[in-house]
């Protein structure tokens, strides 16, 4: 249901006075816009550069500035709150499962040889963020400086609960076999 607007407020918005603030305000932002670093990106009509507002890679949302980067780069954006919310995720479903399917063709087309270049490259690439890999492998490295400089033993004494889980794995064990012997024994002894 479309809200009423009072007679006061809409006579505010039909005034002089309104029209001039607002058109001081449309100016007031064409200038900071105009001060915005602009896209660059050659357009297709005439080869200018686009002259839309940049985003924060460098280039405006036509032209590649929404494109998701860094670790998120290749997950899909999924669309939300869009009327055609459903249509655009089943193109985009689509695109993927297309992607899958020229990529497996390519690994298809592949040599023995280049295939198992391929999968050893895989198996060298853990999966995961490249920052968190690469700050896992900072401290692994900080790590052995420091034992090396303090010269610390890398042998520990075991934990007095890894001491008593042991143990009771062990008792577990015995009680497992003995209760084992007892059904075997039962049951030869029972079909004799």
């Amino acid at each position: 249901m479309k809200r009423k607007v009072s007679r006061r407020l809409d006579a505010w918005r039909q005034s002089a006075e309104w029209r001039a603030i607002s058109r001081a305000h449309c100016q007031d932002l064409n200038r900071q816009r105009a001060l915005l670093p602009k896209c660059g990106a050659a357009r297709k009509r005439d080869g200018e550069p686009c002259m839309q507002t940049a985003m924060p890679n460098g280039r405006c949302y036509l032209h590649g500035g929404r494109t998701p980067k860094a670790d998120d780069w290749h997950r899909p954006v999924w669309p939300k709150g869009h009327p055609r919310a459903v249509e655009k995720m089943n193109a985009k479903l689509r695109d993927i499962e297309r992607a899958r399917k020229k990529r497996e063709a390519r690994l298809a087309d592949l040599s023995p040889e280049e295939r198992q270049a391929h999968r050893e490259w895989q198996m060298a690439h853990k999966p995961g963020k490249a920052v968190d890999r690469k700050r896992a492998r900072g401290m692994r490295k900080a790590n052995a400086a420091a034992r090396a400089t303090l010269g610390v033993d890398q042998s520990y004494p075991p934990s007095p609960e890894l001491v008593r889980v042991t143990r009771a794995i062990e008792a577990l064990e015995k009680l497992r076999a003995a209760r084992s012997a007892a059904i075997e024994e039962f049951a030869l002894g029972a079909f004799d």
